[in-house]
Order: structure tokens, then C-alpha cells, then sequence
């Protein structure tokens, strides 16, 4: 798993769209979205947002169970 698909997974559990999200942390759609395909990279700052838009630690965006995620 990498790190768009780790992001989209925990934004569909928390039931939201790629615009709800967008909305939560003022971060354009297109973006959210090409994260979430793997056609581009996060920066530090989103990472930041979007982990507290979702509720979880920054570090969970990389980790899933006791496996690390890779960025790309």
C-alpha cells in the first residue's frame, strides 16, 4: 500500500469526499485527488493537514498495522 492509497483509505472511512476534504483543510480537489492516484507526491504541509482533517496522528498516514507504507 502507499501513501495515496493509505490517504484515500482513511478519508472513505471517515466518509468523506475528495471535496469534503478538500473543504476541510483548504487544499485544492485536483490535488487531494493526484495524491490519491499516485501521480504526485504530498508535501510535508499536506501531510499535516490531512492528517488532522482525518483525526489521525501524521505518522498513521504511513503505517498500516505493523507495516510501514512506501511514498510512491
Amino acid at each position: 500500500m502507499d501513501i495515496g492509497e493509505r490517504l484515500r483509505e482513511l478519508r472513505l472511512a471517515e466518509g468523506l469526499s475528495v471535496a469534503d476534504l478538500g473543504a476541510r483543510t483548504g487544499m485544492p480537489q485536483g490535488r487531494i485527488a493526484a495524491v490519491e492516484e499516485g501521480t504526485e507526491m504530498p508535501t510535508l504541509d499536506s501531510l499535516e493537514g490531512w492528517s488532522g482533517a482525518l483525526g489521525v496522528e501524521m505518522h498513521e498516514l504511513f503505517l498500516t498495522g505493523e507495516r510501514r507504507l512506501s511514498l510512491g
